[in-house]
């Protein structure tokens, strides 16, 4: 469903006396709240071959301009097809190493973000090609195609967006009944929700693996486009 098409679903549950305006705001809360409180796996993106590392500099501005949270980093030389072993490591631990040898250079083995760049030890000897697997930040609907704009979140589970916008609504008018009824109703929709996108394989036949960042790393194709 597009935002027009949420909206009149809002409407037709007896809250159409709010104007598109505050509709479509009380959507996009709703939205917001959703999409921003897990890495859902239907906001996951890669960016292949991003940028260049430039030979000695350490920081990097991730080039894509609707990331949240960068999950994993790959580099690679040009024209070779793997990608180049690369663990996370935590800015303090990357940091410590870095002051005790300020100047080392090599093919870099760590990454780490801090204040919103990606750090790499040792500091890139060469061009390598930085790739990012990351969780982006949707725009609000509304913001970029009118009410043609469709939410991430995959058409079976778009309903949540309708009940978490007449909770609102119905707690602006006061109606009290409403806020109860609706309030259970879009708790189940997220329950849904979360089922069908948060059980996943993350695991090998030896190995229990944690989600987020990936602290066992391999060499990966480059033409890999997922986890």
């Amino acid at each position: 469903m597009n935002l027009g098409q949420l909206r009149s679903q809002v409407q037709d549950l007896g809250y159409g006396s709010d104007t598109a305006a505050q509709q479509t705001d009380f959507i996009n809360a709703a939205y917001r709240e959703i999409h921003s409180s897990l890495r859902w796996p239907f906001l996951e993106a890669v960016s292949l071959n991003a940028q260049a590392t430039v030979p000695t500099q350490q920081a990097y501005t991730p080039p894509m301009t609707n990331w949240r949270n960068i999950d994993a980093v790959r580099i690679a030389q040009p024209n070779i097809a793997n990608f180049i072993a690369i663990e996370y490591m935590d800015p303090q631990s990357l940091f410590d190493m870095s002051w005790v040898n300020p100047t080392e250079t090599a093919t870099p083995r760590y990454w780490t973000m801090y204040a919103s760049q990606i750090w790499f030890f040792p500091i890139p000897d060469d061009i390598y090609e930085i790739s990012y697997f990351y969780c982006i930040e949707p725009p609000d609907l509304g913001s970029v195609n009118g009410d043609a704009d469709v939410p991430l979140i995959p058409l079976a589970y778009q309903d949540v967006l309708v009940s978490g916008a007449v909770c609102r609504q119905a707690f602006r008018q006061r109606d009290w009944i409403g806020l109860e009824l609706w309030t259970a109703k879009y708790a189940q929709d997220l329950v849904r929700l979360k089922e069908e996108y948060l059980v996943r394989q993350r695991q090998s036949s030896s190995e229990v693996k944690r989600s987020g960042y990936w602290n066992t790393q391999i060499n990966y194709p480059l033409t890999s486009t997922g986890f």
